[in-house]
């Protein structure tokens, strides 16, 4: 992904004036898009059905695009919004959008005025998009997990697409299925941290903080180095199931 020379020629400076005119950005400054404005950026990607699987000075003149990888059958998509441009480079505002696996919960992350320069996007090897805003997705009726929009949740991309994902994120239990053994604490939580290439293939070790399973207040159970597997491609290590997919926790 490059500009036509570098330095950039005087042919080309006048070429990305003219675009900025054609393609003006969008501002973010001091606004959070909304689900709906970001799903409209990928229905107009997907209606015009304009997509790349790697960037280029020439496909900034045409927006929205959608920068496409795919990753062991998923199709991984990154929406470019909007641009500026400058004699020396532009700027873009880009989405990515993905359904959090075992759920029908879509997560939304965002970047505004990234560079984009004759030595690729960014400032280094990949750029971060974060997390827009804080998300609790049920599990299922008895977990809870919760990633925060502070900037610890983002997936990192290049000119040729998506990269990986970190995901930082607490684990919240049902009160009336699992209750913390310190009588100080209301609700039994772990924590996850994990950097995945893949979404579809997430799995961590997480530790569990002394607790009692409901009807079981005089037994105590404390867990460490637990396998919380939601992927959807293997199982962990050991587990005897090979003719099924596992999911949750594997002690």
């Amino acid at each position: 992904m490059k500009f036509n020379g570098y330095p950039i020629p005087v042919l080309q400076q006048l070429w990305l004036v003219i675009l900025c005119l054609l393609s003006p950005a969008m501002s973010l400054a001091g606004t959070t898009p909304d689900t709906n404005y970001v799903a409209g950026i990928f229905k107009a990607i997907q209606d015009s059905a304009h997509y790349v699987s790697a960037l280029g000075s020439q496909e900034l003149g045409h927006l929205p695009v959608g920068l496409v990888r795919e990753i062991n059958g998923r199709v991984y998509v990154i929406a470019i919004d909007s641009a500026r441009f400058t004699p020396t480079g532009a700027y873009l505002n880009a989405y990515f959008r993905c359904t959090f696996p075992g759920t029908d919960h879509d997560l939304i992350f965002g970047g505004k005025d990234i560079p984009f320069t004759p030595g690729g996007i960014g400032t280094g090897g990949a750029t971060r998009l974060v997390l827009l805003s804080d998300q609790h997705i049920g599990l299922n009726e008895h977990l809870h997990l919760v990633f925060t929009g502070d900037g610890g949740n983002y997936i990192e991309w290049d000119c040729n697409g998506f990269k990986g994902a970190n995901l930082s994120g607490i684990f919240e239990f049902d009160p009336k299925w699992l209750t913390p053994e310190d009588p100080a604490v209301n609700q039994l939580k772990a924590s996850l941290q994990v950097h995945v290439s893949d979404l579809s293939d997430i799995m961590a070790a997480v530790d569990l903080p002394a607790f009692h399973i409901a009807g079981l207040n005089d037994f105590s159970f404390k867990v460490t180095n637990a396998v919380v597997d939601l992927s959807d491609l293997v199982n962990p290590a050991g587990l005897a199931a090979p003719d099924a997919l596992w999911r949750g926790f594997y002690l």
